[in-house]
């Protein structure tokens, strides 16, 4: 699959994340679905240890395809690896840099969300957040979601065992919803795992070469 076709898909991905996220936002869904997370932290406190598995388990999957391709020299860890780092490499980029151009108002976790609705609050410009940091962490798209959602489509036709590929298909529902709870608009949720579908089915499709050592 060429590069042009990601292209396109990326394009429509983002308008159509675009509008998703001005219906939730203007029809208040994102405002209510907040409100009720806030009022009811109990949501909040069963799903912190998957927004921190969010992070890590990325992480550890491409490591372990990277040390069994190493171990045991097959094509099928390799193809493994390359597709899990090419997916989450390129969510990451393009996450980062929708972030640091949206600066989009976050909820805080543990905090009062106050009568205000906040959800259409953007600071559009480079990086018009209050600090470096909100700008690269937080915000449109939720990048939890977006590494999640790419990695599993693009390792699922991989995957043999029922029971593995059930848990791939879990793993980034469980990701999303927790970081919906409290971390992230709705809209920043939906509009990751549509950017995250396009970018995983992309590198599905894509044909990686036999590496020589191999």
């Amino acid at each position: 699959m060429k590069t042009s076709t990601l292209i396109f898909l990326l394009i429509t991905g983002l308008l159509t994340s675009c509008i998703l996220t001005y219906l939730l936002i203007y029809t208040g869904i994102d405002w209510s679905l907040a409100v009720f997370y806030n009022q009811n932290e109990f949501f909040v406190w069963i799903a912190a240890p998957f927004v921190l598995g969010g992070m890590i388990v990325p992480i550890i999957i491409i490591v372990y395809f990277f040390l069994f391709w190493k171990k045991t020299k097959t094509q099928s860890y390799y193809i493994q690896f390359k597709r899990s780092i090419y997916s989450f490499i390129c969510t990451y980029v393009i996450m980062t840099i929708l972030k640091v151009f949206t600066n989009r108002v976050d909820m805080e976790p543990f905090e009062p969300i106050g009568s205000l609705d906040t959800s259409n609050q953007f600071r559009f410009g480079f990086m018009n957040s209050n600090s470096w940091w909100e700008s690269f962490s937080e915000g449109w798209p939720s990048g939890h979601t977006m590494i999640a959602v790419g990695m599993a489509i693009a390792l699922h036709p991989l995957i043999r065992s029922k029971f593995w590929k059930i848990m791939n298909i879990a793993y980034p529902i469980i990701v999303a919803w927790s970081v919906s709870t409290a971390f992230h608009w709705l809209s920043d949720v939906l509009s990751g795992a549509i950017l995250g579908i396009v970018i995983g089915y992309y590198f599905s499709m894509k044909q990686i070469r036999k590496p020589l050592n191999v």
